[in-house]
């Protein structure tokens, strides 16, 4: 059986204390921009896995390594996408008289699909 070595990506909770801004959405932008060693502490939150590294055990040109997604990474990507679809099928019901919205409804439906796959990891 293979060996792997795998990086986890998570989500988790850093606490960084004594932040002097303007505003608390300043100092959460302050906060975010720090590095994770500058953190008061760390702390696992049960946050989701968003993705994986894995790379073969003595593969050291990491030819064999891959990149594995998990579904908030599909969500956090695709989220552009819904909403982009999601206003324009906004617009086209807002804008467009009934009469010449049956073409463009089809597109916005077209576009819907991909961005639901591409929130699902997959087609639907």
């Amino acid at each position: 059986m293979p060996t792997y070595h795998v990086h986890i990506y998570r989500e988790m909770r850093l606490y960084f204390s004594a932040i002097e801004a303007p505003s608390a959405e300043e100092a959460a932008h302050i906060a975010a921009a720090r590095p994770t060693d500058e953190a008061d502490s760390v702390e696992d939150c049960d946050g989701d896995n968003s993705s994986a590294l894995v790379d073969f055990d003595g593969d050291s040109e990491y030819e064999k390594s891959a990149i594995v997604e998990f579904q908030p990474a599909w969500l956090q990507k695709s989220a552009k996408d819904l909403l982009d679809a999601l206003e324009y099928f906004f617009n086209i019901m807002h804008d467009y008289p009934s009469s010449l919205r049956k073409g463009y409804v089809r597109l916005a439906l077209e576009k819907a699909r991909a961005a639901l796959a591409k929130a699902k990891g997959g087609p639907i």
